[in-house]
This record gives structure tokens, sequence and C-alpha cells, in this order.
């Protein structure tokens, strides 16, 4: 029995090596520039748009409405020289038909005999509206061309008990059923276009966010210390902006980067415990780089997550976001998503 003992007395100053860790998610906030998809260049900063609608449309949807909608984010609308023409055209609604319907609803035992019936009316109209945008160069090179709109589309209103009631209902409200018709379809139609002109010749600003990963385990001897670095990085990332340089957040994560690359050297051994610590450092220092738009940075911290072996899809998640990071700066032939234009 004291040989037993003087063992385990032997193991207990280990026995506290394996530290048990438990990951959480960190939610922070982030703000940047979505750059086009088909960059035209520097010279092309401003817009206008030209709105061409038959009277009833106008008279449903607001001219400013629709050129609002149609507007390329990031550039400036202008009737002065603009770099981009932007044209949306719309016919004026169409009913295709429209009638009185009967519904009736019979009811059956288990036999197949008919125990009950019931008839209601509704009202079915059928209609349309077709209207199309363009937009063009101020050489005269269209860059956009689609047919917006709808052929065909059908209003059915709810069941009502007499034939006259569903008659009297399509008489006494077709024309703010009609306004309802127009205001649906151009505002899918032009929320569609400017959503389309946006993502490939503008600069939308996004806003939202994205998850780091934190040390949860309370004994840890790293608790402490995860607890505030991650407080700093989401401090200082919720004073990120879309339009203004982050040359000072780069400075600010300095000591961030570097707490993280002392983890990658302070755990390194080959079990679960030091490689969830490298995982959530090669994390956390891929997702800082991609939004301090560094991705080649970032690309290295993925590779060594993928190395790592631990969640290494994560690794070529972050990777591939990074990748494409970079090929969207190379395109666009700018080094940041954080600037005023």
């Amino acid at each position: 029995m004291k040989r037993l003992i003087k063992l385990l007395c032997c193991f207990l100053p280990y026995a506290g090596i394996a530290q048990k860790v438990d990951l959480d998610r960190y939610n922070i906030h982030c703000n940047f520039k979505d750059l086009p998809a088909k960059p035209l260049g520097d010279n092309y900063t401003t817009y206008a748009v030209e709105v061409g609608a038959a009277g009833d449309v106008l008279g449903s949807v607001p001219m400013g409405t629709i050129k609002n909608a149609v507007g390329i984010s990031g550039l400036k609308e202008t009737a002065d020289k603009p770099s981009l023409i932007v044209y949306f055209n719309s016919e004026g609604l169409f009913i295709n038909e429209v009638g009185v319907k009967e519904y009736v609803d019979i009811q059956k035992d288990s036999k197949g005999n008919e125990t009950s019936r019931k008839t209601a009316y509704y009202v079915e109209a059928l209609y349309s509206l077709k209207c199309e945008g363009k937009c063009y160069s101020a050489q005269k090179a269209l860059l956009y061309s689609a047919s917006l709109g709808v052929s065909r589309k059908k209003y059915t209103s709810d069941y009502m008990a007499t034939y006259k009631q569903a008659s009297d209902y399509w008489n006494n409200n077709k024309d703010a059923l009609k306004n309802n018709f127009i205001t649906e379809i151009i505002n899918a139609a032009t929320a569609t276009m400017g959503k389309q002109l946006s993502a490939d010749y503008g600069y939308v600003p996004h806003s939202g966010y994205d998850n780091l990963w934190i040390l949860n385990s309370k004994k840890h001897p790293e608790h402490e210390a995860q607890q505030n670095i991650i407080a700093k990085i989401k401090d200082e990332f919720s004073k990120m902006k879309a339009d203004s340089s982050i040359d000072w957040l780069a400075k600010d994560m300095e000591p961030v980067i570097q707490y993280f690359n002392e983890i990658e050297t302070k755990y390194t051994k080959d079990e679960k415990g030091d490689k969830k610590m490298r995982y959530a450092a090669y994390y956390n220092k891929a997702i800082i780089y991609t939004y301090l738009d560094a991705p080649d940075k970032a690309i290295a911290e993925a590779d060594k997550l993928i190395a790592n072996g631990y969640d290494s899809r994560d690794g070529e998640r972050l990777k591939k976001n990074a990748d494409d990071l970079r090929s969207m700066l190379v395109k666009n032939h700018r080094t940041t998503t954080h600037f005023v234009n």
C-alpha cells in the first residue's frame, strides 16, 4: 500500500498538465465594402437614371422611389456627364382575365357517401406587367440588360358566401387591388435591378458579424488572458467603418496577434487540448487578418490550421474566403475594402 501511495504521489504533479480546453464562439462586429464584381475602373464614379413608365405605374410607385431603388450603391447620382446611364422602362398593368369562381366543399363518410356540401365564391384575376432595365456606359456600351416584371400572375381572394359578394368585392376594391399588383411587381423588379447593378459596378457597404473562438475553461491558466484579449478585439472591431482607413486597427491588433503567436509556441503537444489551443489561435488570426485586408497572412494561418489536424474544414473555409478577398482586391486594383469613394 505504501508503494502504491508513493507511485500516486509521483504522478500527482503531472495531473494538472493536461488542462481541459473548452472553446466558445464569440461574436465580433465588422464593417467593410463589397467591391464590384465587374469593375470598370476609377473613372466610373457617377450615374444617372432615366425612367419611362405608364401612368398607372407612376400613380402607384413614385418616380423617386424607382430611381432610388435602381441606383448604384457607392456611386454618385448626377445629371452632369454621368459615367453610367441607367434606364428603367415599364408598361402598364394588364388584366388578362377576371371573374368569380365557385368552390364546393364536399364532406363524405367512411363509406364514401356525401354527408354535407358547402359552396363558396371567390375572385380570380390573371394579370401581367412587363418592364425592363438597361445600363450603358457614357460611351454607349451596353453593360446590363434584363427583362423584368411578370408575364402572368394569378390573384385569388378569400372565400365569400355568395356570388354577389364576390362580384361586389372586385368592383368595390379593384383600384386598390390593381395598385397592390403594380406596387408588388415594380418594387420587386427595381430591387432586383438595383441589387445586380450595385453588385456588378458599385461599392456596397456591408455591416455584419463574424465569430472568434474563446477559451471558456475557467481553471485553465490562459483563461483570464484570453478573456481580456477577446474583449479588446471586440472593442476595437466595433469602431471599424467601411468608409475610413483601418491602419489604426492594424496597429492596435499587433499585441493581439503577438499573443496568439505565443499560444502556438506554448502549446505544442500532439494532444487534443493543445491542438484546440492552437486551432483557436490560427482561426482567430485568420479572421483578424481577413478583416484587416491582409488575405495572404490569413491564408498562411488557415494553412497552419489545416495542418494542425483539428477541425481542418474550418481552415479550408477560411482559406477560400481569404483567397476570394485577394482575388477581388487584385481585380479592382485595390489594397483595402475600407475607403471613401
